[in-house]
Protein backbone atom coordinates (compact mmCIF):
# COMPACT_ATOMS: atom_id res chain seq x y z
CA UNK A 1 0.00 0.00 0.00
CA UNK A 2 1.45 3.31 -0.83
CA UNK A 3 0.62 6.44 0.73
CA UNK A 4 -0.16 10.03 -0.90
CA UNK A 5 -0.66 13.05 0.63
CA UNK A 6 -2.35 15.78 -1.89
CA UNK A 7 -2.26 19.11 -1.41
CA UNK A 8 -3.27 19.56 -5.04
CA UNK A 9 -6.83 19.20 -7.21
CA UNK A 10 -5.91 17.09 -9.78
CA UNK A 11 -3.32 14.49 -7.37
CA UNK A 12 -6.49 14.36 -4.93
CA UNK A 13 -8.60 13.82 -8.29
CA UNK A 14 -5.99 11.28 -9.64
CA UNK A 15 -5.77 9.22 -6.11
CA UNK A 16 -9.26 9.69 -5.90
CA UNK A 17 -9.77 7.73 -9.26
CA UNK A 18 -7.08 5.31 -8.79
CA UNK A 19 -8.80 3.99 -5.02
CA UNK A 20 -12.26 3.91 -6.86
CA UNK A 21 -10.32 1.51 -9.29
CA UNK A 22 -8.68 -0.40 -6.95
CA UNK A 23 -5.44 0.56 -6.70
CA UNK A 24 -3.27 0.00 -3.41
CA UNK A 25 -3.48 3.85 -2.35
CA UNK A 26 -4.19 5.32 0.62
CA UNK A 27 -5.36 9.25 0.07
CA UNK A 28 -5.05 11.70 2.84
CA UNK A 29 -5.64 15.76 2.50
CA UNK A 30 -2.15 18.11 3.80
CA UNK A 31 -0.60 20.86 3.28
CA UNK A 32 1.87 19.23 0.72
CA UNK A 33 1.81 16.98 -2.01
CA UNK A 34 3.91 13.80 -1.18
CA UNK A 35 4.13 10.42 -2.81
CA UNK A 36 5.67 7.73 -0.36
CA UNK A 37 6.86 4.61 -1.97
CA UNK A 38 8.99 1.86 -0.48
CA UNK A 39 11.90 4.50 0.45
CA UNK A 40 11.43 6.77 -1.86
CA UNK A 41 9.48 10.17 -1.67
CA UNK A 42 8.33 11.93 -4.09
CA UNK A 43 6.81 15.55 -3.96
CA UNK A 44 6.92 17.17 -7.53
CA UNK A 45 3.10 16.73 -8.44
CA UNK A 46 3.86 15.73 -12.46
CA UNK A 47 5.77 13.00 -10.94
CA UNK A 48 3.49 11.58 -8.55
CA UNK A 49 0.67 12.08 -10.96
CA UNK A 50 2.67 10.03 -13.56
CA UNK A 51 3.22 7.51 -10.79
CA UNK A 52 -0.63 6.70 -10.33
CA UNK A 53 -1.16 6.33 -14.39
CA UNK A 54 1.25 3.70 -13.93
CA UNK A 55 0.30 1.95 -10.87
CA UNK A 56 -3.35 2.44 -12.03
CA UNK A 57 -2.91 1.58 -16.22
CA UNK A 58 -6.17 2.55 -16.98
CA UNK A 59 -5.61 6.11 -15.45
CA UNK A 60 -2.61 6.21 -18.41
CA UNK A 61 -4.82 5.32 -21.96
CA UNK A 62 -4.76 1.58 -20.60
CA UNK A 63 -1.41 0.48 -21.19
CA UNK A 64 -0.74 1.21 -24.69
CA UNK A 65 2.34 3.62 -25.60
CA UNK A 66 0.33 5.87 -28.02
CA UNK A 67 -2.15 7.01 -24.99
CA UNK A 68 0.34 6.87 -22.20
CA UNK A 69 2.41 9.54 -24.27
CA UNK A 70 -0.84 11.38 -24.83
CA UNK A 71 -1.32 11.51 -21.41
CA UNK A 72 1.98 12.67 -20.73
CA UNK A 73 1.56 15.61 -23.47
CA UNK A 74 -1.86 16.76 -21.78
CA UNK A 75 -0.15 16.69 -17.96
CA UNK A 76 2.89 18.97 -19.99
CA UNK A 77 0.31 21.05 -21.47
CA UNK A 78 -1.49 21.93 -18.50
CA UNK A 79 1.44 22.68 -16.52
CA UNK A 80 2.67 25.02 -19.97
CA UNK A 81 -0.41 26.57 -21.33
CA UNK A 82 -2.94 26.80 -18.25
CA UNK A 83 -0.30 27.57 -15.77
CA UNK A 84 -0.98 30.14 -12.75
CA UNK A 85 1.96 32.42 -14.31
CA UNK A 86 -0.49 32.35 -17.76
CA UNK A 87 -2.21 36.29 -18.50
CA UNK A 88 -6.31 35.86 -18.52
CA UNK A 89 -6.11 37.28 -22.14
CA UNK A 90 -3.71 34.68 -23.07
CA UNK A 91 -6.14 31.98 -22.48
CA UNK A 92 -9.08 32.39 -25.08
CA UNK A 93 -6.65 30.61 -27.69
CA UNK A 94 -5.87 27.96 -25.41
CA UNK A 95 -9.66 27.57 -25.16
CA UNK A 96 -10.27 27.20 -28.74
CA UNK A 97 -7.64 24.80 -29.10
CA UNK A 98 -9.23 22.54 -26.36
CA UNK A 99 -12.92 23.09 -27.91
CA UNK A 100 -11.53 22.09 -31.23
CA UNK A 101 -9.73 18.46 -29.91
CA UNK A 102 -13.03 17.91 -28.05
CA UNK A 103 -15.43 18.54 -31.14
CA UNK A 104 -15.04 14.78 -32.31
CA UNK A 105 -14.36 13.48 -28.55
CA UNK A 106 -15.70 12.61 -25.59
CA UNK A 107 -12.56 12.69 -22.88
CA UNK A 108 -9.15 14.32 -24.21
CA UNK A 109 -7.90 10.50 -24.68
CA UNK A 110 -10.87 9.71 -26.99
CA UNK A 111 -14.25 8.26 -27.08
CA UNK A 112 -13.41 4.76 -26.56
CA UNK A 113 -11.56 5.97 -23.03
CA UNK A 114 -13.05 6.83 -19.67
CA UNK A 115 -11.41 10.05 -17.72
CA UNK A 116 -7.30 9.72 -17.99
CA UNK A 117 -4.63 11.33 -16.26
CA UNK A 118 -5.38 13.53 -19.02
CA UNK A 119 -8.64 15.00 -17.95
CA UNK A 120 -7.71 14.98 -14.81
CA UNK A 121 -4.66 17.16 -15.25
CA UNK A 122 -6.38 19.80 -17.46
CA UNK A 123 -9.25 20.13 -15.60
CA UNK A 124 -7.22 20.60 -12.87
CA UNK A 125 -5.56 23.65 -14.28
CA UNK A 126 -8.69 25.26 -15.24
CA UNK A 127 -10.57 24.74 -12.10
CA UNK A 128 -7.96 26.30 -10.49
CA UNK A 129 -6.97 29.44 -12.79
CA UNK A 130 -8.08 32.42 -11.11
CA UNK A 131 -8.13 33.82 -14.96
CA UNK A 132 -10.17 31.05 -16.32
CA UNK A 133 -12.77 31.49 -13.17
CA UNK A 134 -13.39 34.44 -13.97
CA UNK A 135 -13.71 34.13 -18.09
CA UNK A 136 -16.13 31.72 -16.87
CA UNK A 137 -18.10 34.15 -15.18
CA UNK A 138 -18.29 36.83 -17.98
CA UNK A 139 -19.59 33.78 -20.44
CA UNK A 140 -16.48 33.70 -22.73
CA UNK A 141 -15.84 29.60 -22.05
CA UNK A 142 -19.84 29.25 -23.26
CA UNK A 143 -18.95 30.07 -26.51
CA UNK A 144 -16.81 26.75 -26.68
CA UNK A 145 -19.40 24.27 -26.60
CA UNK A 146 -17.35 21.63 -26.38
CA UNK A 147 -14.79 22.39 -23.86
CA UNK A 148 -18.47 23.58 -21.92
CA UNK A 149 -19.36 20.32 -22.40
CA UNK A 150 -16.22 18.61 -21.18
CA UNK A 151 -16.06 21.05 -18.15
CA UNK A 152 -19.83 20.20 -17.72
CA UNK A 153 -18.84 16.23 -17.56
CA UNK A 154 -15.99 16.33 -15.66
CA UNK A 155 -17.89 18.49 -12.87
CA UNK A 156 -20.46 15.16 -12.78
CA UNK A 157 -18.13 12.76 -12.65
CA UNK A 158 -18.72 11.39 -8.17
CA UNK A 159 -14.63 11.25 -7.92
CA UNK A 160 -13.90 14.57 -9.50
CA UNK A 161 -16.44 16.60 -7.75
CA UNK A 162 -15.75 15.02 -4.54
CA UNK A 163 -11.63 15.35 -4.72
CA UNK A 164 -12.32 19.89 -5.96
CA UNK A 165 -14.99 19.68 -3.02
CA UNK A 166 -12.55 18.43 -0.10
CA UNK A 167 -9.80 20.58 -1.50
CA UNK A 168 -11.44 23.96 -1.50
CA UNK A 169 -12.68 22.76 1.93
CA UNK A 170 -9.57 22.13 3.22
CA UNK A 171 -8.04 25.70 2.22
CA UNK A 172 -11.24 27.51 3.09
CA UNK A 173 -10.76 25.93 6.68
CA UNK A 174 -7.19 27.03 6.62
CA UNK A 175 -8.07 30.42 5.35
CA UNK A 176 -11.23 30.53 8.02
CA UNK A 177 -8.41 29.61 11.23
CA UNK A 178 -5.95 32.49 10.29
CA UNK A 179 -8.39 34.89 9.26
CA UNK A 180 -9.71 33.96 13.05
CA UNK A 181 -6.30 34.66 14.77
CA UNK A 182 -6.23 38.11 13.40
CA UNK A 183 -6.72 41.09 15.67
CA UNK A 184 -5.75 39.00 18.79
CA UNK A 185 -3.73 40.69 21.71
CA UNK A 186 -1.50 37.82 23.67
CA UNK A 187 -2.34 38.00 26.71
CA UNK A 188 0.00 38.76 29.99
CA UNK A 189 0.83 36.12 32.12
CA UNK A 190 0.48 36.46 36.03
CA UNK A 191 -0.56 39.87 35.44
CA UNK A 192 -2.61 41.67 38.30
CA UNK A 193 -5.36 44.22 37.77
CA UNK A 194 -4.10 47.52 38.89
CA UNK A 195 -0.33 46.67 39.62
CA UNK A 196 0.56 46.09 36.06
CA UNK A 197 3.22 49.30 34.40
CA UNK A 198 4.04 49.66 30.83
CA UNK A 199 7.06 51.72 29.24
CA UNK A 200 7.70 52.79 26.30
CA UNK A 201 11.51 53.82 25.58
CA UNK A 202 11.93 54.74 22.36
CA UNK A 203 15.92 54.05 20.84
CA UNK A 204 17.62 57.54 20.82
CA UNK A 205 17.83 56.89 16.62
CA UNK A 206 16.70 59.76 14.82
CA UNK A 207 12.62 60.91 14.19
CA UNK A 208 9.90 58.63 15.60
CA UNK A 209 8.44 55.99 12.79
CA UNK A 210 6.16 53.46 12.65
CA UNK A 211 7.78 51.26 15.18
CA UNK A 212 7.26 53.68 17.87
CA UNK A 213 3.91 53.74 17.11
CA UNK A 214 2.83 50.17 17.47
CA UNK A 215 4.93 49.82 20.51
CA UNK A 216 3.56 53.04 22.02
CA UNK A 217 -0.09 51.25 21.19
CA UNK A 218 1.18 47.96 22.41
CA UNK A 219 2.16 49.38 25.86
CA UNK A 220 -0.81 51.86 26.11
CA UNK A 221 -3.57 49.03 25.59
CA UNK A 222 -2.04 46.22 28.11
CA UNK A 223 -2.00 49.66 30.40
CA UNK A 224 -5.69 50.34 29.71
CA UNK A 225 -6.82 46.56 30.21
CA UNK A 226 -5.12 45.53 33.81
CA UNK A 227 -7.02 48.56 34.88
CA UNK A 228 -9.65 47.78 36.94
CA UNK A 229 -13.41 49.16 37.02
CA UNK A 230 -12.78 50.89 40.42
CA UNK A 231 -9.45 52.38 39.39
CA UNK A 232 -9.22 54.50 36.03
CA UNK A 233 -5.78 54.88 36.81
CA UNK A 234 -2.99 54.61 33.31
CA UNK A 235 0.22 53.60 34.23
CA UNK A 236 2.20 54.13 31.51
CA UNK A 237 5.47 55.76 31.44
CA UNK A 238 7.29 57.35 28.29
CA UNK A 239 10.87 57.90 28.35
CA UNK A 240 12.63 60.01 25.18
CA UNK A 241 16.29 59.93 25.86
CA UNK A 242 17.05 62.63 23.43
CA UNK A 243 15.10 64.97 24.91
CA UNK A 244 15.69 63.70 28.71
CA UNK A 245 11.69 63.84 29.01
CA UNK A 246 10.16 61.77 31.22
CA UNK A 247 6.36 61.61 31.43
CA UNK A 248 4.15 59.33 33.32
CA UNK A 249 0.40 59.57 32.39
CA UNK A 250 -1.46 59.34 36.30
CA UNK A 251 -4.06 58.90 36.74
CA UNK A 252 -6.22 59.57 33.28
CA UNK A 253 -9.52 60.20 34.76
CA UNK A 254 -8.01 64.00 36.11
CA UNK A 255 -6.11 64.59 32.89
CA UNK A 256 -2.78 65.35 35.44
CA UNK A 257 0.56 64.18 34.34
CA UNK A 258 3.78 65.07 35.79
Amino acid sequence: MHACVCARTDVTIAANLAVALGCPLTVTAGAKTELAVASATFKKATTVLRFIGRLCPQLYGNGGALQATEVDHWIDFAGSQLSSKVNKGDLPPVFAALDSHLCVRTHLLGNEHDFSLADVAVFAALHTHIGVQQLLEEGAVAAHANLSRWLDMCLAAPAIAAATASVAGSKGGAKKEKAADQGKFVELEDAEMGKVVTRFPPEASGYLHIGHAKAAFLNEYFARKCVTCAHTDIALLSHFRESKICMCLCPASNGSSG
